[in-house]
């Protein structure tokens, strides 16, 4: 990882770990459901409070984040000696809890939440 990676990875740490003690219980992440090969995309890997995590396919859900994603999750749960869903899962939890900004997508039946958590992807 290159220093300006490295930096991003650190301040993006840094901004996940205030967010969380800002919260009155402990960051405590939680266990997600498997996704197998034969997994069906519907299938729900973690319930938020203000949604889901599926399966999902290379373009989206869970198999979309560990495709396209893993190496970034992983850069942050080293700086604080995790696993890298406990470091997604706490940050997916606050970005649907508290977004910075909420785009509805196509008829209204889906939204994107984002918080700066997510800048370095």
């Amino acid at each position: 990882m290159n220093r300006s990676r490295l930096l991003a990875a650190a301040a993006t740490s840094a901004t996940v770990m205030a967010a969380l003690i800002g919260t009155s219980a402990p960051a405590q992440a939680e266990v997600w459901g498997a996704c197998g090969v034969s997994s069906s995309a519907d299938k729900v890997v973690r319930t938020y409070s203000k949604g889901v995590l599926k399966c999902g396919t290379q373009g989206w859900g869970y198999n979309h984040i560990k495709a396209r994603h893993l190496t970034e999750w992983e850069g942050l749960a080293a700086i604080e000696n995790r696993n890298w869903r406990d470091i997604a899962d706490l940050a997916i939890a606050k970005s649907l809890d508290a977004p910075e900004i909420a785009v509805n997508a196509g008829g209204g039946s889906t939204a994107t939440r984002a918080r700066s958590t997510w800048s370095i992807m």
